[in-house]
């Protein structure tokens, strides 16, 4: 999914080795979530919260499917990381990274 990657500082076509490496990695300060339809993952989104003085506080991270986007999918994830935070996190803020130069227009490369 080229677009999915696009403008960020993710190496393209990671292995099932890293993806499983990073998966197995996650600790309990790590939220992890899938979309799929049917048996197609669609979107993942995630949330890390921090440590110390910062327990209160999470990083978020979302993507979407290249073919899907617009369809109310990144919408239903956050959704459910904004209810994760709230009532099993005990996280009061938030903090999200947004890439500002890219848009849904944008080619993939």
């Amino acid at each position: 999914m080229p677009g999915f990657r696009y403008g960020t500082l993710r190496p393209p076509h990671p292995t099932v080795a890293s993806v499983r490496k990073f998966l197995e990695g996650l600790g309990p300060d790590n939220f992890l979530i899938g979309a799929f339809i049917g048996d197609r993952l669609m979107g993942t989104a995630g949330m890390h919260r921090s440590g110390g003085r910062r327990r209160h506080a999470a990083d978020l991270g979302m993507g979407v499917a290249d073919d899907v986007t617009g369809q109310g999918i990144g919408a239903a994830l956050l959704r459910e990381l904004l209810d994760a935070a709230d009532k099993w996190f005990d996280v009061r803020r938030l903090e999200l990274t947004v890439f500002h130069d890219q848009s849904a227009s944008d080619p993939p490369l």
